[in-house]
């Protein structure tokens, strides 16, 4: 009950809402990005002794989306990731690339045990992924816009304490392995 309510100080009227709907408490802080308008000071006792009540049984009837975070639509890509991608990437080509990107990085974090197979396929799709980034993107003349737009799926996609231990641990599994630049049919 102190840690959640320690999360709710200061946070939007979207973050609690990110909150009902059961987002991991580092989707709620990126929420806070977002351009919405504060709760006011004067309400946020009352609200969070709302909040706090309705959580209590939320999280008595809901499943707990740990690490791979709530994906309500079941696109491969976690809801505070789609809602980066909608809102900074118009063009449909450029969407479709950074999308095939987040789900790669994603699956990162389905991988469970030490699993040599699942690490090299994961590995395999984020290559694939980066080079298709790097296809459209360039392709249109975006110039390091591919490599931004890596950088910030990378970041939000592993943007906890576990989430980022976990990552870390796929690329000790990658330590002293050797890979080929993908080639074929680089985009999904």
């Amino acid at each position: 009950m102190m840690a959640f309510s320690r999360v709710l100080t200061g946070l939007s009227a979207y973050s609690l809402a990110a909150h009902y709907a059961d987002l991991h408490e580092g989707d709620v802080r990126h929420a806070r990005n977002l351009n919405v308008h504060p709760v006011s000071t004067a309400k946020r006792p009352l609200l969070m002794l709302i909040v706090s009540l309705v959580a209590l049984i939320v999280t008595g009837c809901s499943g707990n989306h740990g690490l791979t975070g709530k994906d309500a639509d079941r696109n491969g890509i976690r809801d505070d990731v789609d809602i980066y991608l909608t809102r900074y990437l118009a063009d449909v080509h450029q969407s479709n690339a950074a999308k095939q990107a987040a789900r790669a990085y994603q699956s990162v974090l389905g991988i469970r045990s030490p699993n040599p197979d699942a690490v090299r396929r994961a590995n395999l799709d984020i290559g694939r992924a980066t080079a298709c980034l790097y296809e459209v993107f360039l392709g249109q003349g975006s110039g390091d816009r591919p490599g931004k737009v890596s950088l910030d799926l990378e970041r939000l996609t592993f943007n906890t304490p576990e989430r980022r231990h976990h990552y870390q641990a796929f690329n000790a599994a990658l330590n002293g392995a050797a890979w080929s630049l993908p080639d074929g049919r680089l985009c999904d």
